[in-house]
């Protein structure tokens, strides 16, 4: 995958949200119930306002199970962007709901995960994950660079799904792709294909080499999902390749 050629920009991209999300254990168990308010404290200049989520497993009989359901969420609008803050017990994720580039998601997710590590309420980073969810309108199937054959079967038709996961740059990388998603946004309905791309660390994570993390894993996930498409297709987004990646 070395010689994979990763565009700078596309002026068409295809991403529908990204998400970077934290687990963690904290050092007092209690502490859950006052992490809340600490970080509020801290963020409430761009999230004002925190809701609890459909289910909140911090009120739950059986609290443990929930540790990675987050309880709290919050919004903040940003331009045509929306990100979405969520926190649990044993986990910390932002989500942005339309995307306007790496710089931009890059920047509220270092705001948001330096304040909640100012805390000092974390005894451990079990796992940092980052995905990209990216939409098309066609079938991308015929666009992809995994080939399928059969003399008697067609891959091509509108009900296709596909799933992998690999190991690439010490990251372990889940893959899925679907030809036949049904999308709903903003009460808008669309109908096409679908490129999940979920990038995993597996090595030790700490809060002193965790940005460092996060761009890599950022790095690895570019080059999967460009080594899925077909040149061709790509050209089709109208690649910025810059100078030396012509």
């Amino acid at each position: 995958m070395k010689d994979v050629k990763v565009p700078l920009s596309l002026k068409y991209h295809s991403i529908k949200s990204c998400v970077l999300e934290m687990r963690f254990k904290l050092k007092d168990p209690n502490s859950k119930h006052t992490m809340l308010g600490l970080l509020f404290n801290k963020i409430q200049d761009r999230f004002p306002t925190f809701e609890p989520t459909s289910i909140n497993p911090l009120f739950s009989a059986n609290e443990q199970q929930f540790d990675h359901i987050p309880a709290f969420r919050s919004t903040h609008k940003k331009d045509s962007n929306a990100y979405i803050l969520q926190l649990g017990a044993g986990v910390i994720n932002i989500t942005s709901d339309g995307y306007s580039g790496w710089s931009d998601f890059y920047e509220e997710a270092n705001y948001i995960f330096n304040h909640f590590f100012s805390l000092n309420l974390t005894t451990e980073i079990t796992r940092i994950g980052l995905r990209y969810v990216n939409f098309f309108s066609e079938n991308i199937i015929p666009h992809l660079t995994i080939e399928m054959k059969s003399h008697h079967l067609s891959f091509d038709n509108q009900n296709t799904e596909l799933s992998t996961s690999f190991i690439h740059n010490s990251f372990n990388n889940n893959i899925k792709i679907s030809n036949n998603i049904n999308l709903r946004v903003d009460e808008k309905h669309f109908v096409g294909s679908l490129i999940d791309v979920d990038t995993i660390s597996n090595d030790e994570v700490t809060t002193k080499n965790f940005f460092e993390k996060v761009i890599k894993m950022h790095d690895t996930e570019k080059k999967v999902f460009f080594s899925l498409l077909k040149h061709d297709f790509i050209e089709t987004l109208e690649p910025d390749w810059g100078i030396n990646n012509a």
